[in-house]
C-alpha cells in the first residue's frame, strides 16, 4: 500500500519537487474580486477564433451549415425588407427630398472619399493580377478533378450580360458626356476634360470594374465550391471572423449584402426599363409614360422568374447568349 512520507522528510510530490519545477513557476491567476474588480469573461472563446490551418478551415461547412436543408433567416429577411420598404416609400412619396438628399450624399462621398475609392480599386487590381499571374492562379475554384461546365463563349456571354449589359448600353454614351461636362476636377467642356472623360469611364467599366467582380467571385466561389460552404458573403468572411459569422455579426453582413444587391438590381432594372420604354415608344408608337414602364417591369420580372426556375442550362445560358448577340458581340 502507498504510504505518506514522514513529516520531517521532504515530499517528492510538492510544488518544489525536482519534477515539478515548471509547476512552481506558474503564477496563479489574479483574483480580481479581492480588489473590487469583476472577473473577466472570455465572451467569444477560443472556439470562435478565425481558422489558422487547413484542418480548421475544413470545419467551416459543419460550423456554417446549421441546417442541411434550405431555411429562411427571418431576422435577415424582415430587417432587410423593412429597410427596403422604408427607402422605397420615402422615394415614392417624397421624391424631391429623396433626390436632394441622395445628390448631397453622393457629392459628399465623391469629394471626401474619392481618394479612398481610387486607392481601393488600385489595390484590388493589383491583387487580382497577382493571383492571376502567380501560382495561386492555378488553383481551381472547385475540387482538383473539376472541369468548366460551360464553354468559354457561353461563360463570357453570361458574365458580360450579368455584369455590365444594361449599364454598358446606357453609360457608354452618358458616361463620357457627363464626365466631359461635369468632371470631378477642373473645368468642364475643355480639351483636358474630354481626355479625362474617357479615362473616368474606363475606370468605372474597364479593368477596375471587372477586377472587383473577379475578387468577389473568387472569394465566394472558392469557399463555396472547393470547401463546401454556403454561397454567401458571410461564408467568404469565415476565414477572417470564424464562427462569429453565424451570429448577429453574420446577420448584419447578410443584411448589408441583401440590401445592396436589391438596390443594385433595381438600379439596373430602372435603367433598362427607361431605355426600353423610349425605344418602344419610338419604334411601335406606344405612349411613353408610367403605364408602359410598369408593364415592362412586370414583363422583366416574369422573364427573370422563368429563367431562374428553369435552371442555368435552359434559362440563364440561353438568355445571356441572346443578350450577347443582341449587343453585337457574337
Amino acid at each position: 500500500m502507498p504510504t505518506e512520507p514522514p513529516m520531517d522528510e521532504p515530499s517528492d510530490t510538492g510544488p518544489h519537487a525536482p519534477g515539478n519545477v515548471e509547476a512552481s513557476r506558474i503564477t496563479p491567476p489574479l483574483e480580481r474580486g479581492r480588489f473590487g474588480g469583476t472577473a473577466r469573461r472570455d465572451e467569444r472563446g477560443w472556439q470562435d477564433n478565425a481558422p489558422v490551418s487547413r484542418s480548421d478551415l475544413s470545419k467551416g461547412p459543419q460550423e456554417l451549415l446549421e441546417h442541411r436543408t434550405a431555411r429562411i433567416s427571418w431576422g435577415v429577411l424582415i430587417i432587410s425588407s423593412i429597410v427596403i420598404l422604408l427607402f422605397s416609400v420615402w422615394a415614392i412619396f417624397l421624391p424631391e427630398d429623396a433626390r436632394s438628399t441622395m445628390q448631397s450624399t453622393v457629392g459628399w462621398i465623391a469629394s471626401s472619399l474619392g481618394w479612398y475609392y481610387v486607392v481601393t480599386m488600385t489595390l484590388v487590381i493589383g491583387f487580382v493580377l497577382w493571383v492571376a499571374l502567380s501560382k495561386e492562379g492555378n488553383v481551381r475554384l472547385g475540387p482538383d478533378h473539376s472541369r468548366p461546365q460551360y464553354k468559354l463563349v457561353t461563360w463570357v456571354a453570361m458574365l458580360f450580360a450579368a455584369g455590365v449589359g444594361i449599364d454598358m448600353l446606357f453609360y457608354s454614351v452618358t458616361g463620357p458626356v457627363v464626365q466631359y461636362l461635369h468632371p470631378p476636377s477642373g473645368l468642364g467642356g475643355t480639351y483636358d476634360a474630354r481626355q479625362d472623360a474617357v479615362v473616368w469611364t474606363m475606370f468605372h467599366y474597364g479593368v477596375a470594374g471587372w477586377s472587383m467582380y473577379a475578387l468577389l467571385g473568387m472569394a465566394m466561389g472558392y469557399f463555396a465550391y472547393r470547401w463546401g460552404m454556403p454561397l454567401s458573403i458571410r461564408a467568404a468572411l469565415y476565414p477572417l471572423l470564424g464562427k462569429r459569422v453565424r451570429g448577429s455579426l453574420g446577420d448584419g453582413i447578410s443584411i448589408i449584402a441583401l440590401v445592396g444587391t436589391v438596390f443594385g438590381v433595381a438600379t439596373s432594372m430602372g435603367i433598362g426599363v427607361v431605355l426600353l420604354s423610349v425605344g418602344f415608344s419610338l419604334i411601335f408608337g406606344l405612349e411613353h409614360g408610367l403605364a408602359l414602364q410598369i408593364g415592362l417591369v412586370i414583363g422583366a420580372v416574369v422573364l427573370t422568374i422563368g429563367a431562374t426556375t428553369s435552371g442555368v442550362d435552359r434559362g440563364r445560358r440561353s438568355e445571356r447568349r441572346t443578350h450577347y448577340r443582341a449587343q453585337g458581340c457574337g
